[in-house]
């Protein structure tokens, strides 16, 4: 669980960081997003190409690591309940 709370963060951070770099290369805007959120979603979902559907995979991503560490929270407060 642990792994996939690090994967979801890094792949976030990444995804994130797409258009920062790419844009000190002076693409247009548009294309700038384009682009970064087409590598996004290659990378995770393969959707269409659009900026609000950017911002959702990273959000979603986010949500998704919230979760995963609120399951290792629960499974180790379970664990100490059985052990005590």
């Amino acid at each position: 669980m642990l792994r996939g709370i690090v994967s979801v963060g890094l792949l976030t951070l990444v995804g994130c960081l797409i258009p920062v770099l790419l844009g000190r290369y002076g693409i247009e805007n548009n294309l700038l997003w384009r682009w970064s959120s087409g590598a996004f979603f290659t990378l995770i979902w393969f959707a269409l190409l659009h900026p609000a559907f950017y911002t959702t995979a990273i959000i979603l991503n986010l949500v998704q690591a919230g979760i995963l560490l609120v399951q290792i929270v629960y499974a180790a407060k379970s664990e100490n309940n059985i052990t005590n």
